[in-house]
């Protein structure tokens, strides 16, 4: 199996290469910040260093299945993408990503007793590659060689499929992308009692924090205290003659046993430091719950990251850290709006942070060590700090099973419901991850595509508790968020079309599509009011065409052609500002005129109603106040016999 286009030799083995442009075997990767080597080429691992505050895994490791050769191949092509490509440098996870695709071409090649060089010119052996390899496979190889293609044959050695076909070849799967786009919100339901799980969580992790940082910082300090004979430190540590060592459940409260035993953890110091990742896990969904970050994004977060301000009597939360995209080939700062429920998270994660610092001697406030929000738990199991920095916490519900068991509810059948009013051409039921009965299958992505769909004014949530979660943070992106906000511009770099405010904006048109399907076109309710009466008389009638509907009304949404708004008395479909003075939030003006674009449902004007009557009731009789909230109350009672 040979590299034979053009020859060097690095360790005995004959590669191809361009005279001088194999990197030698010294030739430095990365840098650590204190100007000292961290990875060479010859190296079987290289440690990336665009941002100080990943975890472990910001490395590429070069572990071939194959042979030397395939190895130094996937060395070489990761190289080029590194320091030759051309345009925007690699976030450290798209190249880990790449390198690890590189390495299956590699496998590929080497199964075939193939030249590798000469793979990348060879359109029957990549067409049969694409053809066996999964969806992101193929998507990222793809990428790869768009990538590749742009560089020249002195510049790598080899020659490239010329770009055309290349980008044929790339869209034999394109379909495998907006499949990922596809990612459903959480039905409301499992929604809230996520989000409802990780504040109860966080709640009881207040009633005995105490006790288990006590612990900890026992068992920590002196190995033997709260061990027993059998365990592996107490082996390792030589006892003093004389000296008793209590055990684990001679310093332990009942109630943090109870806890312990009740949630599944080790009762055991070990089952201490799992709670305490546990939490800090709960922190991180609950920081992207309610913000929108990816993953990477929240597990780079550095230690003091929440900040908040007053703008007359409002205050704004938000969160400083690093986008996912690369700006200049550096980590790009990036700020989301979020709540108080986040920030208040944060600080949890903020004194774990500190308690752990602390307990290793680590300086967390010397601003050049960035210290991260998770920090590893590992450093209480007697890991020590490397380049006088702390890692992150590897924090992900495929590592942690059991909290992953805990935070998934069952699915029922009116979530299957819900999603069919998403997207009724889906099979739902169909699919493994959507059966009734079985745990939602949940992804941190989910939470990022729900606050998308669900923070928005558009009356898709009904469900009263997720009302209430998300209440503030609508009216917060609502006002920075927005197309044309007059604060947007300081939260969002123009560039970085990576944020979550690009997929809040986007998902605006499908939120309102969604929320006027169910509270307009499927509703039970009996609906009036000039647009509520022409959809009973055109459109409910006919189911044909209320199927059909749906799509044409999608499209509507997306062009701009109708909008929809949740109103007290049922929606608004107006598109341009409503002349209403903001005070008239009764919509009584909407209700005497029968505005053109007004829906208004039964049991919405039935709940204002009561709300009217028992305020009238609290009036003085014959009082200026009564008698303009009898006057409003009256114009109510007018339209609810309509609907009758």
């Amino acid at each position: 199996m040979g590299l034979s286009v053009l020859n060097d030799v690095i360790d005995g083995l004959i590669v191809s290469a361009p005279p001088g442009f194999l990197p030698e075997n010294n030739t430095i990767i990365s840098y650590a910040s204190d100007g000292s080597v961290k990875s060479r080429f010859s190296d079987d691992s290289w440690v990336l260093n665009s941002n100080e505050l990943r975890a472990k895994s910001g490395t590429i490791f070069f572990l071939s299945e194959c042979d030397l050769e395939a190895k130094i191949f996937v060395k070489y092509i990761t190289y080029l993408l590194m320091f030759r490509k051309k345009g925007r440098r690699l976030s450290d996870r798209t190249l880990i990503n790449y390198s690890g695709v590189v390495g299956v071409i590699a496998k590929f090649i080497f199964d075939r007793k193939c030249d590798y060089f000469l793979f990348f010119s060879n359109q029957e052996l990549i067409k049969e590659f694409f053809s066996g390899a999964s969806g992101w496979q193929k998507e990222t190889a793809g990428s790869i060689f768009a990538a590749l293609s742009k560089l020249d044959f002195s510049e790598t050695g080899f020659k490239i499929v010329d770009c055309e076909k290349m980008f044929k070849l790339k869209g034999v799967d394109r379909v495998y992308r907006e499949k990922l786009k596809q990612h459903p919100p959480l039905p409301t339901r499992i929604y809230s009692i996520i989000l409802t799980r990780l504040s109860e969580k966080i709640i009881e992790w207040q009633e005995i924090k105490t006790e288990v940082m006590h612990l900890v910082s026992h068992s920590y300090l002196d190995k033997l205290w709260g061990r027993t004979k059998e365990s592996k430190l107490y082996r390792k540590n030589k006892p003093v003659a004389g000296v008793i060592y209590p055990k684990f459940e001679d310093v332990c409260s009942e109630n943090l046993a109870n806890y312990l035993i009740k949630n599944g953890y080790l009762y055991s110091v070990r089952g201490l430091t799992s709670l305490i990742g546990d939490v800090q896990l709960a922190v991180k969904l609950t920081v992207q719950a309610y913000t929108g970050m990816r993953d990477d994004e929240a597990s780079t977060l550095p230690l003091y990251c929440d900040h908040s301000k007053k703008f007359a009597d409002d205050e704004v939360f938000w969160i400083d850290g690093f986008s996912t995209k690369m700006n200049n080939g550096q980590p790009a700062a990036a700020s989301w709006i979020t709540n108080s429920t986040a920030v208040d998270a944060v600080k949890i994660a903020q004194e774990i942070a500190v308690f752990i610092s602390d307990l290793i001697d680590f300086d967390y406030k010397d601003e050049t060590k960035n210290t991260p929000l998770f920090v590893s738990v590992g450093y209480l199991w007697g890991l020590r700090p490397e380049s006088q920095r702390l890692q992150p916490g590897v924090l992900n519900l495929a590592t942690m099973k059991k909290f992953r068991k805990w935070i998934q509810p069952k699915i029922e059948i009116d979530d299957i419901k819900e999603l069919q009013q998403i997207d009724l051409h889906r099979a739902w039921s169909a699919e493994s991850n959507f059966k009734v009965g079985s745990a939602w299958h949940f992804s941190s992505h989910q939470l990022r595509r729900s606050l998308a769909v669900y923070a928005h004014r558009s009356g898709i949530v009904s469900l009263p508790s997720l009302r209430r979660q998300l209440q503030h943070l609508t009216n917060a992106m609502t006002k920075y968020y927005a197309r044309g906000a007059l604060f947007a511009l300081d939260f969002i770099s123009p560039w970085n079309t990576d944020h979550f405010v690009f997929e809040w904006q986007n998902a605006s048109s499908s939120s309102s599509a969604i929320g006027y399907i169910k509270n307009v076109l499927e509703t039970d309710d009996s609906i009036s009011g000039g647009h509520g009466s022409w959809v009973e008389l055109r459109i409910k009638s006919d189911a044909q065409l209320l199927t059909q509907s749906r799509e044409t009304i999608v499209k509507m949404f997306q062009r701009g052609d109708i909008s929809y708004k949740e109103t007290p008395i049922g929606g608004c479909t107006s598109t341009v500002g409503c002349h209403q003075p903001a005070i008239n939030w009764l919509s009584l003006d909407c209700l005497k005129s029968n505005c053109k674009n007004m829906v208004c449902t039964s049991s919405k004007l039935s709940r204002l109603i009561k709300c009217q009557e028992s305020f009238v009731n609290q009036l003085e009789v014959d009082s200026i106040e009564h008698k303009i909230e009898i006057s409003a109350l009256n114009v109510m009672y007018e339209a609810y016999k309509k609907l009758s």
